[in-house]
């Protein structure tokens, strides 16, 4: 009688004996090209992917690879080709003058490189139709006068924990566009933990040409997009000047208009900053427009021109926008809603213009009321006419724990406890900490996010907290705080995702009250951390907390 295994097993003896035939070829910075053994290492890219099949693995030795990266053959989800880094702490350097990855064949890893364009003129990476479910990870892309990554029509997409910079076309008085990420036709892209700043375009747009087929299912998370005055001249640009359009743009071809399609596009945990008066016209942090449905989540927005500006009805539609959980300072305008703005929903946010800025600028017809919706949300100072519904209110520095400084958690008396309104789309604050339905605090943050040591169910006391790092993401260094009841023997640890321990911060004994510690970003030989998540852990006597981090450099 036959026999037949349990598919979960089934899957992983096939995944354990594909492993088992994979080959790994080496690749070294040596004058002769040899077999590919660690021995005999190919020295050029072109010899490695062509004799990496389904499965295998190209590790690369540290060195400079005057070369190019380009796909000869299709992997697959059980058996990508993976091409590599051998010491992802010493990471080789990829250059060409132009182009130097190319990819157009399916389930491809590239990672842990050093990529330079060289500021030729051409794309520097390319994943073009054909090149789905590719996985750039781990890379510093640069250099160039065009874009950073160019996508076009290829679907299942990530892109992780890569920074990308100094993509700068034309001059000051000559704009120019050169995109850190632009993407046409393409399904199912994520952008997760980039650092993106220095481009002369948008950090990031989607389908510059408007054209088919139509993109779909965005998400970028996790994630820095940035500009500010050129550390030095570069490519037509002098040191001072500050390149950058938009950190986000959004177009879509217009005959989407008048059919059901409509584009989604979600951004998460996402800063952005830097966009200020000048270059161009109404520079904007996010700049969504077209017939998009966006969803703005836990994002924080300062020192730009425009922190949100949204786009209504026009020749391509208009745009859907959800805001929530967010964080708005220091911007000359907060909003400025353009053409009728259709649906614009803004919950549980804390906004701050500073200074001369203003909160609301309304311009050629500015938001649809019937579609409008602002609630819960803190206004630092008087609060704009914009936002008269009764949930919305006029803070000053009292509500928080240190306005001053920009840290927006609320204050143990701040009056924004408990004075929301439930809404169903708001489950968690900008922490990620639940929303209880009836409790509902105004602004971005829950107390109970921000200052947990206090009375639970039952009159129960917490003897020990370990806070969210502040600020997370971040770069170079974070604040951790914990609480302790009494004294105790304290550690406090940092470990990467596969749980190495990178670095010990606190191994002694201390008193009772609350302790801030700095992470400075580096391991305990004091070398710099990679970019990615990493986990903190508190322990004091049989008291265990852990929470997670995100890096970005």
């Amino acid at each position: 009688m036959a026999k037949f295994l349990p598919v979960g097993i089934a899957l992983l003896i096939t995944g354990y004996a594909a492993y088992l035939s994979a080959a790994e070829y080496y690749l070294a910075d040596v004058p002769a090209n040899g077999n590919g053994t660690f021995s005999s290492p190919f020295n050029n890219f072109s010899a490695a992917m062509n004799a990496a099949q389904p499965g295998d693995v190209v590790l690369v030795l540290p060195g400079v690879y005057e070369d190019q990266i380009t796909s000869q053959r299709n992997g697959s989800a059980a058996q990508p080709i993976t091409v590599k880094a051998y010491d992802p702490a010493n990471r080789p350097l990829v250059t060409s003058a132009g182009q130097v990855l190319y990819l157009n064949h399916a389930y491809h890893i590239i990672d842990g490189f050093i990529i330079d364009g060289q500021f030729g003129n051409a794309d520097v990476v390319r994943i073009r139709s054909g090149g789905d479910n590719a996985m750039v990870r781990n890379c510093e892309i640069k250099n160039g006068v065009k874009d950073g990554i160019d996508l076009s029509m290829a679907d299942d997409v990530l892109i992780e924990n890569c920074e990308i910079h100094h993509f700068l076309a034309g001059s000051i008085s000559n704009q120019m566009d050169a995109h850190g990420i632009v993407a046409a036709g393409e399904n199912n892209l994520t952008i997760r933990g980039c650092n993106i700043y220095y481009v002369s375009g948008d950090c990031f747009q989607t389908d510059p040409d408007r054209g088919y087929p139509l993109w779909d299912n965005v998400l970028i998370e996790n994630c820095k997009l940035w500009t500010g005055p050129l550390p030095a001249n570069a490519a037509g640009w002098n040191a001072g000047e500050i390149p950058g359009e938009n950190g986000v743009d959004t177009k879509i071809n217009e005959e989407a208009v008048g059919t059901a399609y409509r584009a989604r596009i979600t951004i998460r945990n996402v800063e952005s900053y830097g966009f200020v008066p000048g270059y161009i016209n109404n520079r904007a942090a996010f700049n969504i427009k077209e017939k998009v449905e966006c969803q703005l989540i836990a994002v924080k927005v300062y020192d730009n021109e425009i922190a949100f500006r949204l786009r209504g009805p026009g020749s391509r539609g208009g745009a859907y926008v959800t805001i929530m959980n967010s964080i708005a300072f220091n911007n000359d305008k907060t909003f400025r809603n353009e053409d009728g703005v259709e649906i614009l929903h803004v919950y549980n946010s804390t906004f701050d213009k500073g200074g001369s800025g203003e909160y609301f600028s309304n311009v050629s017809g500015g938001y649809n009321s019937a579609g409008f919706d602002l609630r819960n949300c803190l206004f630092m100072g008087t609060k704009p006419g914009d936002a008269s519904h009764p949930s919305n209110l006029s803070a000053n520095a009292s509500f928080f724990m240190n306005a001053g400084a920009f840290n927006y958690h609320l204050d143990a008396n701040s009056p924004a406890i408990n004075a929301g309104e439930d809404i169903p789309e708001v489950t968690h604050d900008y922490d990620g900490y639940p929303r209880f339905a009836g409790a509902y605090d105004v602004g971005a943050f829950e107390y109970e996010s921000s200052t947990p040591v206090a009375p639970q169910p039952g009159n129960e006391i917490r003897e020990f907290y370990l806070h969210p790092n502040y600020p997370n993401p971040f770069n170079p260094s974070t604040a951790i705080v914990f609480d302790a009841s009494r004294p105790g023997a304290v550690r406090l640890e940092i470990f990467d995702i596969l749980g190495n321990r990178i670095r010990a911060l606190v191994e002694e004994y201390l008193p009772a009250g609350q302790h801030r510690v700095e992470w400075d970003g580096r391991d305990a030989a004091g070398k710099t951390a990679a970019s990615g998540i990493y986990f903190y852990r508190l322990e004091i006597g049989d008291f265990t907390q852990t929470r997670k981090m995100h890096l970005l450099r």
